[in-house]
C-alpha cells in the first residue's frame, strides 16, 4: 500500500499559505525523483508513522521508518 503525507496549514502559521495544502508521495519511486535526498534518507524502509511540526517559518517532518 503506498502512504503519502498531507500537511493542511489550518491556523495560517504563515498567514500568505492560509488554506495551502502540500502532498508528498512517500514511495521511494516518487521520493526519488521528487525528493531525492529524502529517498536516500528512508531507504527501501516502510513508513510506519510521521509528524509534521509548525515552528517559526520552517516545518519539520519526522517520520519512523520499518527496514
Amino acid at each position: 500500500m503506498a502512504q503519502r503525507l498531507v500537511a493542511w496549514n489550518e491556523h495560517g502559521f504563515m498567514p500568505d499559505k492560509l488554506g495551502a495544502v502540500a502532498s508528498m508521495n512517500l514511495d521511494y519511486a516518487s521520493l526519488s525523483k521528487e525528493r531525492p535526498q529524502l529517498a536516500q534518507a528512508l531507504g527501501n524502509g516502510r513508513v510506519i508513522s510521521h509528524n509534521v511540526l509548525h515552528y517559526g517559518y520552517g516545518v519539520l517532518f519526522t517520520f519512523v521508518v520499518e527496514d
